[in-house]
């Protein structure tokens, strides 16, 4: 560690119970306390070869295996789902037998043997309730609910319980489906193959009665363990000595993917719980509201140094909000802070995409913390835009046979592609034809957006919703411009920025900033409106926290009218969040718009 142990930081480091819940706030420095810990073990004669670190996303282990790189061997540092495949790896490799992850391809061709040798049960449901498995898209459909319930009963009933997610249909054959998965995963284990749920319930039982190789366990985020986890740590607790876990039940935010923050006790047995309660990232202020909107996460936040009350604006539009964001962006940057210093975060990739556009368009450069923007698709994109501007005349007549059979394969060789069906290629090239005769360069932007999206997807269907918002977030800003090398031009200047950063707030957890701004404060947005018709709303509220405790400086919370386009509903009611007690630590602010 490269501070000095809090006395909480040190009771974890040096305990002698052999199993410990740490509850950890955030900002706590968790990581240093876990990584110091595994330091000790080592030092009081543990064999850095039997320490076993277990987390719940490949990110996190990569953090790890950074900070421990010289105190544990980078094997022993994994997830859950990966601590299962070696267990399995190491069961099928006694009896001469290997397994490999099955591709989605493989699992599709293995489903569909499945529906194969089981006739009458799709029968039933093909006459039942008109799920027919022959089709491809049936059986597509199927496969996205296996993947998404992972063999979870509760899961199960959540999703065929929630109108928008498409399974409502199942409700009365789930034990049909269940049969099918049942034959599903026998026949993906002859065939070699594991799937990611199969992963914790074959390691599961490939534990069995054989040695295993590790006596110390470290576990990060076990808030986010699922049931299937939490099984697999069980039967570790019955062959180690000691055990050590961290998490923060106020973060629990996975429930839709089955995490949930479980009881050490039913798990481990006698457990010492210890706390992390005070946070290096907050400051008193923001300390304050984290535990005013989280009145019963179980540890009370300290914040460790004076700050500025979090600062909540009101907007009577979404318009209102995207100008909010930018003159608040602009006057961040204005004080002195980095674009990446500064971050928007919403409940929805929907919301964020709004936002991003509006500050594309006041030379504000974004980037997404999950990685959705693809720079090559935009670059694709504005060569064939400059193929048509060159002349424009040119393509809206009437053209030879040669000349569109130049103009196919030169939209082929744009895309980035090898090849595309013929029919593609025509509907393309008509609509680059048709491109030509739009009045405006935004408008001839537009048209070859449409264009290019169809290419690239022709070209890969998963590169096509990329392409889509790639080119969706520059869309606003062509506006400005009225040539390609104009607009060029400013896009490789705003990429020498450093970009304001945006997430979701499921993607920002473990992520922080100097400056955090979130949006849409409103009752449907947060708490989201699925989850109010649920009746479930602390879920949300644990993800209000989340989203607050990610700023080191201060946090903006801006209130504004939600419109939900796929369900056609408007909120514009005051979250449900902003309680009286909340309201006292927030700072009304009034923005200093620019002249």
């Amino acid at each position: 560690m490269h501070i000095k142990p809090t006395r909480e930081q040190r009771a974890i480091i040096k305990t002698q119970h052999p199993f410990v819940s740490v509850f950890a706030v955030a900002g706590s420095g968790k990581t240093s306390t876990l990584f110091a810990r595994a330091q000790h073990l080592v030092s009081q004669g543990v064999v850095a070869d039997r320490v076993l670190i277990l987390s719940f996303s490949n990110k996190a282990v990569e953090v790890l295996r950074t900070r421990l790189r010289n105190t544990i061997p980078s094997g022993n540092i994994m997830t859950f789902h990966s601590l299962g495949m070696s267990l399995v790896q190491r069961q099928e490799e006694a009896t001469r037998y290997g397994v490999k992850l099955a591709t989605p391809k493989q699992g599709l061709k293995t489903l569909h043997r499945t529906v194969k040798t089981m006739r009458r049960t799709c029968t039933r449901l093909r006459q039942s309730v008109s799920i027919d498995l022959r089709t491809a898209k049936e059986r597509t459909r199927l496969m996205k609910f296996f993947l998404a319930t992972q063999r979870s009963t509760t899961l199960e009933q959540r999703l065929v319980a929630d109108s928008d997610a498409g399974f409502t249909d199942y409700v009365e054959v789930l034990h049909d489906l269940r049969r099918i998965r049942r034959r599903y995963d026998r026949l993906l284990r002859d065939g070699g193959l594991i799937d990611y749920a199969g992963m914790l319930r074959r390691g599961r039982l490939a534990l069995g009665d054989s040695p295993f190789p590790y006596t110390c366990v470290l576990v990060d985020e076990i808030q986010d363990m699922d049931q299937g986890q939490a099984r697999l740590l069980r039967n570790i607790a019955e062959r180690v000595s000691s055990i050590m876990v961290f998490g923060d039940p106020a973060q629990a935010i996975f429930g839709f993917m089955g995490g949930k923050f479980h009881d050490m006790r039913e798990i481990l047995g006698k457990v010492k719980v210890l706390p992390l309660s005070r946070s290096f990232r907050l400051t008193h202020e923001t300390a304050a509201l984290a535990n005013a909107i989280n009145t019963n996460c179980g540890v009370v936040v300290v914040g460790s140094r004076g700050g500025r009350k979090p600062a909540f604006v009101k907007c009577e539009t979404a318009r209102e909000q995207e100008a909010t964001v930018v003159a608040l962006v602009e006057q961040l940057k204005a004080s002195g802070a980095a674009g990446d210093d500064i971050a928007v975060l919403a409940r929805t990739k929907a919301q964020l995409r709004q936002i991003e556009q509006a500050l594309l368009a006041a030379s504000h450069m974004t980037h997404a913390v999950n990685g959705e923007e693809q720079p090559a698709h935009m670059d694709r994109m504005l060569d064939v835009l400059a193929m048509l501007n060159r002349n424009v005349e040119r393509w809206q007549g009437r053209h030879s046979r040669t000349e569109k059979i130049w103009l196919e394969r030169r939209l082929v060789f744009l895309c980035g592609a090898r090849s595309l069906p013929k029919a593609v290629l025509q509907k393309c090239r008509r609509r680059f034809q048709k491109a030509a005769l739009a009045p405006s360069f935004s408008g001839r932007y537009a048209a070859v957006k449409t264009l290019y999206v169809s290419l690239a997807g022709a070209a890969n269907p998963d590169e096509r919703k990329a392409a889509l918002i790639e080119l969706n977030r520059w869309q606003a800003t062509s506006d400005r411009f009225r040539t390609v090398k104009s607009l060029r031009a400013f896009i490789h200047e705003m990429r020498q920025q450093s970009p304001v950063m945006s997430s979701t707030i499921h993607g920002a957890k473990g992520d922080e900033w100097d400056y955090v701004i979130i949006v849409g404060v409103t009752e449907g947005s947060l708490p989201f409106y699925r989850e109010l018709k649920r009746g479930d709303v602390e879920e949300e509220r644990r993800l209000f926290y989340v989203a607050t405790t990610r700023a080191k400086k201060r946090a903006y919370l801006i209130e504004a009218p939600y419109h939900h386009a796929p369900s056609g509903q408007l909120f514009n009611k005051r979250s449900q969040f902003l309680t009286r007690d909340v309201r006292r630590t927030l700072q009304s602010f009034t923005l200093r718009w620019p002249q």
